[in-house]
């Protein structure tokens, strides 16, 4: 890891955790410790010190999915996955997946929910490209 690196984080409120995460600057950690989670026997977790408070590298789905929603061309494309329209190789309707290479190994699932809104989306972007 370099001091240039960014880790992803929520930043911890007394008790309570932040419901978005955000990308931390290593270089604006002073310290880090680790704290028991509350309930759960025998796990810590790390806690990042600085001069804007305290942080923790536990981040949920939901908070995962905020912060890539501020990204320009990520969309949700179903419960738990989000999708660059700029990096879309194909949609395989029938299978509802998106690829994002000729080999179709990198996918995700999109649900029948967000088919329509991904392909117009995809269909702008690539007409503003000709």
């Amino acid at each position: 890891m370099k001091s240039t690196d960014t880790i992803k984080v929520v930043k911890k409120i007394g008790d309570k955790i932040d419901e978005v995460a955000i990308m931390l600057p290593v270089s604006e950690v002073q310290g880090f410790r680790t704290e028991k989670k509350s309930g759960k026997t025998g796990q810590t977790r790390i806690v990042y010190i600085t001069d804007n408070g305290e942080f923790i590298d536990e981040t949920r789905t939901e908070q995962t999915m905020r912060l890539f929603e501020n990204i320009e061309g990520f969309v949700r494309v179903g419960r738990g996955s989000m999708a660059d329209v700029t990096k879309i190789d194909e949609i395989d309707e029938r299978v509802y997946e998106i690829y994002f290479d000729k080999s179709k190994k990198s996918f995700v699932e999109i649900a029948a929910v967000h088919l329509a809104t991904v392909k117009k989306m995809l269909q702008r972007l690539r007409n503003n490209k000709k």
